[in-house]
C-alpha cells in the first residue's frame, strides 16, 4: 500500500498574536507518527512532521509551508491512502473554519491562519484513492469562548468528506471525460475532535489532548479501519471530558466510505504506560499500583476456602509486594517495576484461566470492591494492560 501523512503540532503561538500555548498539540503530532510507524507499517519517510520545532522536522508550520508542502511532489504520484492531521488552536470567524499555525495573529486571521477548505481544495487535486483529515483542535468562535454555531456551519462540517469527493470528480470529469466513474471513486474520512462551539481540552495527566489520547489507544489496538477509530473515539471521548470536569466534547465524524488501513504482521507491542515526565511521578504511581496488587491478592487469600488456593494467593500477594519493597528502596527502574508487574499479572492470569475448577468454576476470584477499585486506578493511571493480563 502506498501511503503518505502530513501531520502538524503546534503549541508555541506567535508573542503578538494573542492566542495562548498549548501544552501537548505537538506531543500529539509526533505520538501519532509514532504510532503509525508500529501498528500501522508506516516508514519515517511516509510522514511529514510540522511543529513549532524547528529541529528534527521539515519545516516550522506556517500557513506556507504546509500548503507547500501539499503540493510539493512527494504527493504527486497515487497513493492508497493520505493521512493529515492538525493538532493546534482552531477558530471560526464569519463563517470560515481556520486552523492555526505558529504565526496566527488573531486580530488577521484571514492573512496569518490556513483556511481548512484551503486544504480540502489542495488535497482535493491530489490522485489519492483514501483521504482521513484527523483535526484535533477546537471550533470555537474568535474571541467568544464555547459559542454553538449555525446550522450552516454545522452542515459544512458534517458534509466536508462528500464535498471532497464531489470536488475531485468535478475536477476529473473537466480533465478526461473519457475517463471511468471508478477512478474517480475516493473514500474520505474527517475526524474532528469536537463539535461546532466546543473546546477540545487537553489531558493532564496523559500529556496529550483528550481525543488523540483515545485515538492512540485505538492505533495501538490496531483497528483495522478508520470507521472503528471513530467508534471508539464515540465511546470514550465525551465521557472522559465529563470525568475530568469540563465542558461538552463530542467528536464529529464525516465518513463517506469505509477506509481500511495498512495490516502489519509484527506482533503488537505491548505499550508502556505515558508517565509523567518526573520521575518521582513515575515511582509514585508504580508504588501506589503494587501496593493495590497486594491488597487486591490479600483479600482473595480471605474469601478462597481451599488452602491449597488461599497459598497461590499468598504466594502471589508476596511477589507483589517484593516489587512494592524494590520500589521503595530504590533497587529497582520504573520501567523494570513496570515489566516485572506485568509479568506477574501474566502468570496469574494464566494460572486462574487454566485453574478455574479449583477456584469453584462461576465464582468470583476476586473481591468485588477491590476488583472495581483496582480497575478504575489502573484506567486512570494508564495500566490496563495489567489490568487485562489479569483477566485473561
Amino acid at each position: 500500500m502506498k501511503k503518505q501523512a502530513l501531520l502538524v503540532g503546534i503549541n508555541n503561538y506567535s508573542k503578538m498574536g494573542s492566542l495562548n500555548n498549548l501544552r501537548f498539540a505537538r506531543q500529539d503530532a509526533e505520538a501519532v507518527s509514532s504510532a503509525l510507524q508500529s501498528n500501522y507499517g508506516f516508514t519515517e519517510d511516509e510522514i511529514t512532521l510540522m511543529t513549532c520545532e524547528r529541529e528534527g522536522t521539515l519545516s516550522p508550520a506556517t500557513p506556507d509551508n504546509i500548503l507547500n508542502q501539499l503540493q510539493s511532489d512527494q504527493f504527486s504520484e497515487p497513493l492508497d491512502l493520505f493521512i493529515f492531521g492538525f493538532w493546534g488552536h482552531g477558530i471560526w470567524e464569519n463563517n470560515v473554519r481556520y486552523l492555526c499555525p505558529m504565526s496566527t495573529l488573531q486580530n488577521k486571521l484571514a492573512n496569518t491562519c490556513l483556511p481548512l477548505n484551503d486544504v480540502v481544495e489542495c488535497i482535493s487535486e491530489l490522485p489519492i484513492h483514501n483521504a482521513c483529515f484527523i483535526l484535533d483542535c477546537c471550533q470555537n468562535i474568535a474571541g467568544r469562548g464555547a459559542v454553538y454555531m449555525s446550522e450552516e456551519e454545522k452542515d459544512y462540517l458534517e458534509n466536508l468528506g462528500r464535498n471532497i469527493i464531489f470536488n475531485n470528480k468535478k475536477k476529473a470529469e473537466l480533465n478526461a471525460p473519457a475517463v471511468q466513474k471508478d477512478d474517480f471513486e475516493r473514500k474520505v474520512a474527517i475526524l474532528n475532535s469536537c463539535r461546532p462551539g466546543e473546546i477540545a481540552y487537553e489531558w493532564d495527566e496523559k500529556k496529550h489532548g483528550i481525543f488523540t489520547a483515545h485515538l492512540l489507544e485505538a492505533m495501538r489496538k490496531r483497528l483495522r479501519t478508520v470507521t472503528d477509530w471513530a467508534t471508539h473515539l464515540s465511546n470514550v471521548v465525551s465521557k472522559t471530558a465529563a470525568r475530568l470536569g469540563k465542558s461538552a466534547q463530542t467528536p464529529l465524524y464525516s465518513l463517506e466510505g469505509c477506509i481500511e488501513l495498512p495490516a502489519v504482521s509484527d506482533p503488537i507491542p505491548t505499550p508502556l504506560p505515558s508517565f509523567n515526565e518526573d520521575p518521582e511521578f513515575e515511582k509514585e504511581t508504580l508504588i501506589h499500583a503494587a501496593l493495590k496488587l497486594v491488597e487486591l491478592f490479600q483479600e482473595s487469600v480471605r474469601i478462597h476456602e481451599k488452602e491449597s488456593v488461599k497459598e497461590w494467593f499468598l504466594h502471589q500477594k508476596e511477589q507483589f509486594m517484593s516489587v512494592y519493597a524494590a520500589l521503595e528502596g530504590g533497587s529497582i527502574t520504573g520501567q523494570k517495576a513496570y515489566s516485572r508487574l506485568l509479568e506477574l499479572a501474566r502468570n496469574a492470569g494464566n494460572w486462574i484461566k487454566t485453574n478455574r475448577n479449583l477456584l469453584g468454576g462461576g465464582r468470583l476470584v476476586f473481591v468485588s470492591y477491590e476488583w472495581y477499585s483496582w480497575k478504575k486506578f489502573a484506567e486512570d493511571k494508564h495500566l490496563e494492560n495489567i489490568s487485562e493480563a489479569l483477566h485473561s
